[in-house]
């Protein structure tokens, strides 16, 4: 109404038949995920939250690129009822898929007072390490990372320059590039 567009105009521009959009309007039915990336063009912004969990920002990514629980799952190569269950927060994904998934929904943003043990399974996510690639960076065990990211044991506790180290893999300040460090 602000644009002074009627229905069948908004219709027109969003590629829907006018019943459709008069529906969606009344809210009677939900866009099919095809209309969506038109729809928040048209808006020039997404009315809905983003989200906090990983489940949420990836049913917002999934929802603004326009794609179907299946069309997602296929672009990941796995079934339909495994995204389901990652934005339902069932499961999560493993490590292979992330840097797949974060290239469709963007890097996690960790909250300013975000603890450690999350922020040190974020950054192990955005990588795309498991806990025993990251373990082997530092020159420690896997259960030592497993151990942090459940706040069962701090950094710290084995030594100031451990801890260094991960304050600066943290901040991204430590001197030798992450690529070189894999095994």
């Amino acid at each position: 109404m602000d644009l002074g567009l009627g229905q069948r105009r908004v219709a027109e521009i969003l590629d829907a038949n006018p019943w459709t959009y008069l529906l969606w309007e009344h809210d009677r039915t939900r866009p099919t995920p095809r209309f969506v990336p038109g729809i928040l063009k048209f808006l020039e912004y997404d009315p809905l939250p983003k989200g906090q969990t990983f489940g949420e920002r990836l049913r917002a990514a999934r929802r603004a690129l326009g794609l179907s629980h299946g069309a997602l799952a296929r672009k990941l190569g796995v079934d339909p009822s495994t995204v389901l269950n990652w934005e339902r927060g069932r499961h999560t994904p493993p490590v292979q898929y992330v840097p797949r998934i974060v290239a469709l929904t963007g890097p996690e943003h960790l909250a300013a007072e975000a603890s450690l043990p999350e922020r040190i399974r974020a950054y192990r996510r955005r990588h795309g390490l498991t806990q025993a690639e990251l373990g082997r960076i530092l020159g420690i065990h896997q259960s030592v990372i497993s151990s942090w990211e459940t706040g069962r044991t701090q950094p710290d506790t084995l030594g100031p320059q451990l801890a260094r180290r991960v304050k600066e893999l943290l901040s991204g300040t430590w001197s030798e590039p992450l690529e070189a460090q894999r095994p």
